[in-house]
């Protein structure tokens, strides 16, 4: 998940920024943690629902490993399961992805004002 975030709002902050549509500040701070927070929310998923279905396999179930467990859902149930619950992960990672973000662009700009100033 950190590699969701992370990566992904340094990813959507310079293509925002590359774009010009516009500059940096917390709007744009707003929009790229937004991006982020899908991406680290998509990413996640499929991940999160396979390691939930191999936590509660029981019987011959509990023998299948992680390509069995995939295999078998994705035979059972299609592509799509890889995807239950993204709404409630969506809805709880979001805030707290946005929120972060705009935290710590506020705090590395206290940071970069206290080091200019004692630069100077």
């Amino acid at each position: 998940m950190n590699v969701g975030q992370m990566g992904g709002y340094d990813l959507f902050k310079r293509l925002l920024l590359s774009l010009n549509i516009l500059p940096d500040g917390p709007a744009l701070q707003t929009a790229a943690s937004f991006c982020a927070g899908t991406l680290s929310t998509t990413l996640v998923t499929p991940v999160d629902v396979i390691k939930s279905r191999i936590q509660n396999a029981r019987g011959a179930d509990a023998q299948l490993g992680i390509m069995g467990m995939i295999s078998k859902s994705l035979k059972a149930d299609g592509p799509s399961v890889l995807f239950r619950g993204w709404t409630p992960a969506f809805l709880r990672l979001q805030p707290q992805t946005t929120l972060l973000f705009l935290f710590f662009e506020q705090f590395k700009g206290i940071i970069d004002k206290q080091r200019e100033a004692k630069l100077k």
